[in-house]
């Protein structure tokens, strides 16, 4: 259990009584030990079932009125140990918790068994059919989730530690805390960190982090170290597998209360609500790590870490190759190049660096809106605007487009974007995009200047 000493280490005796408890002074002061007592969670001589929840504040459950007591969460799930199957299947009863197991209980209608879990029928079929992005979706779809953080609602970075606190002290069950990131981010790293210093200071213990990379970790976990956790390599694959067996057996038959589970990997791997966004179907690889903890009876908190500088340059990346399906027709190459530019960047400028997302996490002030996910309970994104992000894959290559010559060297050697590679050099004050196409041996070489995409060089063979 968390030591009382650590919840209590911050506030007076009177505060914490009124955050434990919310009795009123006449139950609190009652010196008749055979009176009611506040926070013993059962309803006596005055006090009613309202109170009798509230004064025990039912940390890791919730209030049963019927009994006038707080009870585990999963037996409102789960009314009877001896149920084969819940009636919100598919919650296997025999045990408590309860776990899934789809294989027996089946699924809700509209989902199917999948890796012992419940997917929503269309998921399967999106990881078979889209492991690489279509190229063929209307061109706002690539913006699909930028979309959606313009129009929602946000927490700032505050509200959402509150807000994974409250889920924690809701559901003992909740005992994994996945973090997933779009890898490179200094930003999404300092958040992913900062958080968990901030549960730990709200009386959350870190159990263990498991890290993807192993011995190349995704985050490098020293500046947290004196947490005290103990640190695990995961090795990944495009399966999702390990993920998976890392987190459940993390997790084990733990509940919150003995400490928290961390897992660090790439966003995809955390849980299927990042299928849901169409610009990303190619992380739809199942199954994901959130519903491998659910299938064990457990629950994790997902927090996906959204840096569009990073994440972007996958729909940035497709419509520059979607321009080969027009070639030769040179207009409709230059039309739809300044067309997707135009659509990207004004997508990205419809989320602005809003003052009131401005946090400073682990010494590092950064922007950052925090979503609910629109399609499952326990996840949310950390989004960084980054509005003057410019579609700069389409913007180097538009660079050698725009010079004659070398548009009719591509046109006549039939080079195409897909069949150039684009590299970049992003020091201050030296930031230049280096193209490389080739094709049957004709070769385009090219540096584009990295602030005013403008061409600097060209060599083209033979």
């Amino acid at each position: 259990m968390r030591s009382a000493k650590r919840l209590m280490g911050f506030v007076t005796l009177a505060t914490a009584i009124t955050l434990l408890g919310g009795c009123d002074d006449a139950k609190g002061d009652d010196p008749d030990p055979a009176g009611p007592r506040c926070g013993n969670g059962v309803a006596e001589a005055g006090e009613t079932p309202t109170t009798c929840c509230a004064d025990a504040g039912c940390p890791f459950g919730v209030c049963d009125t019927t009994a006038n007591r707080c009870v585990d969460p999963w037996l409102f799930t789960c009314p009877s140990e001896s149920d084969l199957c819940a009636i919100e299947q598919p919650y296997v009863c025999d045990a408590q918790p309860p776990s899934y197991d789809c294989a027996r209980c089946g699924c809700p209608d509209g989902h199917t068994c999948y890796e012992s879990y419940c997917y929503s029928d269309d998921m399967p079929a999106r990881e078979d059919t889209t492991y690489g992005i279509s190229r063929d979706l209307p061109v706002d779809d690539y913006f699909a989730f930028v979309d959606w953080v313009a129009a929602a609602t946000p927490l700032t970075y505050a509200e959402l530690v509150d807000e994974l606190d409250a889920r924690l002290r809701e559901d003992a069950r909740r005992a994994a805390l996945l973090l997933g990131e779009s890898h490179g981010s200094d930003d999404e790293q300092a958040v992913g960190l900062q958080l968990l210093v901030d549960l730990y200071a709200r009386g959350w213990p870190i159990n263990e982090i498991g890290v993807e990379g192993g011995t190349s970790p995704l985050v490098e976990l020293e500046p947290i170290a004196w947490l005290g956790f103990t640190e695990r390599a995961l090795f990944g694959n495009l399966t999702n597998v390990a993920y998976c067996a890392g987190a459940t057996s993390g997790v084990g038959t733990r509940t919150n209360s003995d400490g928290l589970y961390v897992q660090y990997t790439g966003s995809g791997h955390t849980s299927q609500e990042a299928c849901h966004h169409p610009e990303h179907w190619s992380i739809c690889d199942m199954p994901h790590t959130a519903e491998c903890v659910a299938a064990i009876g457990r629950k994790a908190l997902v927090v996906i870490l959204f840096d569009p500088a990073v994440w972007m340059t996958v729909p940035d990346n497709v419509l520059l190759w979607r321009l080969a399906e027009y070639y030769p027709n040179e207009a409709q190459v230059t039309d739809s190049l300044d067309a997707f530019i135009a659509a990207f960047e004004t997508h990205m400028a419809g989320v602005p660096a809003d003052a009131r997302f401005a946090a400073t996490v682990q010494e590092r002030a950064v922007n950052v809106r925090i979503l609910q996910a629109t399609h499952a309970d326990d996840v949310f994104f950390a989004f960084f605007p980054r509005p003057e992000q410019k579609a700069f894959l389409m913007r180097a290559f538009r660079a050698v487009w725009q010079d004659a010559a070398l548009r009719a060297y591509l046109l006549a050697h039939d080079i195409r974007p897909t069949h150039c590679s684009i590299g970049w050099n992003l020091t201050p004050g030296e930031e230049t995009y280096s193209l490389y196409c080739d094709n049957n041996d004709h070769l385009l070489e090219a540096q584009v200047d990295g602030i005013t995409f403008l061409l600097e060089s060209s060599t083209t063979t033979p």
